[in-house]
């Protein structure tokens, strides 16, 4: 905008006139704009296959740290086809882990909900002070100390809970006996499903952390510690979760043409074995074999590992 000032003295006064001068305006019409659909897709690419190395890393992770140690065979082959499998698998089976443990201990399930509801709560009374703007409060201040606290000593607590041995020694291997397969699945439901909510609450913390206002050094050790508890608790969620998904999938009963009359379920396969799991006849414990791959076998029906140890277990009562 140009300002053009014109003076004239008349009668011994001075008066100053204005004349704005205004750029004529462009109008911009829709199809004058760039095309987006290319950055759109883009993006959209980006962002699928994102989800899908982050489905295919947790079931990975979950199949090598935690199936395959669980039946005590850890060099267990999973490709990456299993790897998304059990990616796929874990995500489809969280609300019904969520749901049996929250009926088997519902004070655990109020304990997660717990810990989601304090960041969630905290998150919607935030209020980030964009650059340049007013100072905050006083009570603002507090809260935004208090939350960054609050968020150093739940990922403390998060860190604890994935490396305690109370949640290790839910996990636990394949039961020797049949006997204890329903404790077994009661234990890693549970664990299973507070993994789930304790990494819910990690990612929301984390959140909340980089909308607070506070000093960077405060910023850079509040935000250090839940991101790294957020990293932890997804490899315990992915371990967790992994079993408790694998041993409820239904797997191939074999019956080997060796003459043995006792079913064996297939679990995987080694670089140079077929790892199978065997109910001994003699005193009905849990055995996991290795036999060679080329050993000839039938196919007879399709089995859970779960379902193959409580049938052995209820054919035990009954013979009692």
């Amino acid at each position: 905008m140009a300002n053009l000032t014109r003076t004239k003295t008349k009668s011994g006064a001075t008066r100053t006139k204005v004349l704005l001068v205004r750029q004529p305006v462009k109008s911009v019409r829709h199809r004058d704009e760039p095309d987006r659909i290319v950055l759109r897709l883009t993006i959209g690419l980006i962002v699928a296959f994102g989800i899908l190395v982050s489905v295919w890393l947790i079931g990975y992770l979950g199949f090598r740290l935690g199936f395959a140690p669980a039946v005590r065979v850890p060099e267990l082959l999973g490709g990456p086809g299993q790897g998304l499998a059990t990616g796929t698998t874990i995500l489809i089976s969280i609300p019904r882990v969520i749901m049996l443990a929250g009926i088997h201990q519902p004070g655990w399930l109020i304990i997660g909900f717990a810990m989601i509801v304090l960041p969630a709560a905290a998150l919607s009374a935030s209020n980030p002070v964009s650059p340049g703007g007013p100072t905050p409060s006083v009570s603002a201040a507090t809260f935004n100390y208090i939350g960054a606290i609050a968020a150093s000593l739940s990922a403390i607590a998060m860190i604890w809970w994935a490396a305690s041995d109370l949640r290790n020694s839910s996990l636990g291997d394949l039961p020797l006996h049949p006997s204890g397969a329903s404790a077994w699945l009661e234990g890693l439901q549970q664990v299973a499903a507070f993994d789930v909510l304790a990494t819910v609450a990690a990612s929301l913390w984390v959140v909340l952390v980089m909308r607070l206002t506070i000093p960077a050094w405060l910023k850079a050790i509040a935000a250090s510690s839940c991101f790294f508890a957020l990293v932890v608790l997804v490899v315990a969620l992915s371990v967790s979760n992994a079993i408790v998904a694998n041993i409820q999938v239904q797997r191939s009963v074999l019956q080997l043409d060796d003459g043995s009359v006792s079913d064996q379920l297939l679990l995987g396969f080694t670089p140079g074995h077929a790892a199978v799991l065997h109910i001994t006849p003699l005193d009905g414990a849990v055995e996991i074999k290795l036999i060679d791959r080329s050993q000839a076998s039938t196919v007879i029906a399709k089995q859970s590992i779960i379902e193959m140890l409580t049938q052995a277990h209820e054919a035990s009562q009954r013979e009692r």
